[in-house]
């Protein structure tokens, strides 16, 4: 048992009207899933971070996990309540694949403190089907990150070696849908009310060549990919 889960048994049976043939037996297929009432969403950050308690600002990881765990609280882990959403805290500097072995999906809130390790992990993460969002870390650092990592999961998009960054007297920039996948078809008729309150003063300039099996979700009113995904092995890559 994984997440809350159980095993389910699935049988299918052809059914010919009466018509029977030679071999009944080949008319029923029977097959075994794994039923999920809670998936398990790593968010991993630096350890530094992990161990300091700010009540007064709300860090990155806290609000990814008000958004998947809506009815837990960061701060009171006695009081938290259940969420169909397990979150689990991990540390960039430890990560490996037995870390990631009861994972669905990761979120590496650091990806510029990521080690050759925990890179290597997260791409037999994906090869194995599980879900890995990069979010590009809110500290002022180059983004020389990026370039490596897209290496290491065979991805064909460019990361430029500077941010662009919104003009001190211009407004900032809105978000606009790209493209509709069929992951977000549940959030169609919402897409308007939520892109417009985001406001983006920076942003990764991130190339994904046409031909390639990348497409941008997202963004910026300046044409900026926001929200960017590639299908790896039997899982998929975000990067925000």
């Amino acid at each position: 048992e994984r997440a809350a889960g159980r095993a389910l048994t699935i049988e299918a049976r052809i059914e010919s009207g009466g018509i029977t043939d030679a071999l009944a037996a080949d008319d029923v297929r029977w097959n075994v899933v794994e039923l999920r009432r809670r998936l398990a969403v790593a968010l991993i950050d630096d350890p530094q971070t992990l161990a300091a308690a700010e009540l007064d600002n709300l860090r990155p990881r806290d609000w990814l996990q008000l958004a998947l765990a809506p009815r837990s609280d960061p701060t009171d882990a006695v009081r938290a309540q259940p969420d169909p959403i397990e979150i689990v805290q991990a540390s960039v500097d430890t990560l490996n694949t037995e870390r990631l072995a009861t994972i669905d999906a990761a979120i590496v809130l650091r990806p510029d403190r990521l080690t050759q390790p925990g890179a290597q992990a997260l791409r037999r993460f994906a090869d194995r089907g599980g879900l890995v969002w990069l979010v590009a870390p809110d500290a002022d650092v180059p983004p020389t990150w990026a370039t490596p990592l897209c290496e290491q999961f065979d991805l064909d998009w460019r990361v430029a070696v500077e941010t662009r960054r919104v003009a001190d007297e211009s407004p900032p920039w809105t978000l606009r849908q790209t493209a509709s996948p069929e992951t977000l078809n549940l959030l169609g008729a919402d897409w308007d009310a939520l892109l417009r309150p985001v406001m983006v003063r920076r942003a990764l300039e991130l190339s994904i060549d046409a031909g390639g099996a990348g497409a941008v979700w997202l963004e910026t009113s300046e044409r900026l990919p926001l929200l960017a995904y590639a299908p790896v092995g039997d899982g998929a890559v975000l990067m925000l």
